[in-house]
């Protein structure tokens, strides 16, 4: 995307209103990189039900959407343990600035303590939810199963937040408007007209390198896993060092016991975050079981597939999005 169509792209968007997080000094780039403007569009389930001060919090799905249209990328982050139940996350981002060197975040944490979000969500609930003591103990043990993961991800919100400039939560009225998000890429059309760096651009396309300008971090080749020990009778296969990543973004410091990472992990904690959600809870089918006693069977269940774990997360989308239309939103 040239400047002219950028610039075009962004005026558009302020005589409607909209929430424009670029300024016209951003798109000015060296030759070998270019700027790339994304609109992204929100639904009213895009964001916590639980207004504060009138404001409503995008959620963790909405934000991570909008730091991949500015193009954070995330070069350190994990979690510790503070208590029984505490957990600390802590991220720290980069960004890349117009002239190809790269801003970084300072170091983001986050904590989140069970007990107090549990009794926090006691206090506030409105509804008659956490009446009885089995009640208040379910919703506890609930939050204990997302606990870690909920720390890492509100740290990198954090870095998000603070490398875009957009504000932790928006009135009611800007959440229903668009955003304009820009990011700095490798102008490749550039490098590829260049004899002195055609190689290097047909390289970085293939993968062999990832970046033409600057060093990098290279992840080194997995090591190979030991043979599974026979343990009691069974298999068992040694973890491996929690210091490792267990994704592409957040790394574990010493002595954590992070996820797995799988897909079907992060299915699993996106099943438990569904539970937490107040239109899910509500919900009740006219036949079958509810959203949430599916969620419950599903995640019971070892042999479940991640095709099945992803059949169940898309109902849940599909209920969410019935109540944006019964609300109006779409």
């Amino acid at each position: 995307m040239n400047n002219e169509n950028a610039l075009a792209i962004i005026k558009q968007h302020e005589q409607a209103k909209d929430l424009v997080y670029v300024r016209p000094e951003d798109l000015q780039t060296q030759r070998m990189f270019v700027p790339q403007v994304t609109v992204l569009h929100a639904l009213q389930t895009d964001f916590h039900e639980r207004p504060i001060n009138g404001k409503k919090m995008p959620k963790s799905h909405h934000v991570d959407r909008i730091g991949e249209a500015a193009g954070v990328d995330f070069v350190d982050g994990g979690t510790r343990k503070e208590g029984d139940f505490v957990y600390v996350g802590f991220a720290q981002g980069r960004r890349r600035l117009p002239d190809g060197t790269w801003r970084k975040s300072s170091v983001q944490e986050y904590e989140f303590d069970v007990d107090v979000r549990s009794k926090e969500d006691f206090l506030n609930d409105s509804k008659g939810k956490y009446t009885s003591d089995v009640a208040k103990e379910k919703h506890v043990i609930d939050l204990k199963k997302v606990a870690r993961q909920r720390a890492s991800t509100g740290a990198r919100l954090r870095v998000i937040r603070e490398l875009v400039g957009i504000p932790i939560a928006f009135g009611p009225e800007e959440f229903k408007r668009a955003m304009v998000i820009h990011r700095i890429a490798v102008n490749s059309d550039a490098l590829l007209d260049n004899p002195e760096t055609r190689h290097e651009a047909v390289a970085m396309a293939t993968g062999a390198v990832s970046e033409v300008y600057g060093p990098r971090d290279v992840t080194p080749e997995p090591e190979a896993l030991p043979e599974p020990e026979a343990v009691n009778g069974n298999l068992h296969t040694p973890v491996k060092s929690s210091a490792e990543p267990s994704n592409g973004n957040v790394f574990f410091g010493a002595g954590e016991e992070p996820s797995d990472g799988s897909p079907i992990e992060e299915a699993r904690i996106r099943l438990e975050e569904f539970k937490l959600c107040q239109v899910i809870q509500d919900y009740k089918p006219e036949k079958g079981r509810s959203p949430v006693e599916a969620i419950d069977a599903a995640l019971e269940d070892k042999s479940k597939t991640l095709e099945d774990l992803q059949n169940l997360i898309d109902r849940c989308l599909v209920v969410l999005q019935a109540a944006d239309k019964k609300a109006g939103v779409i």
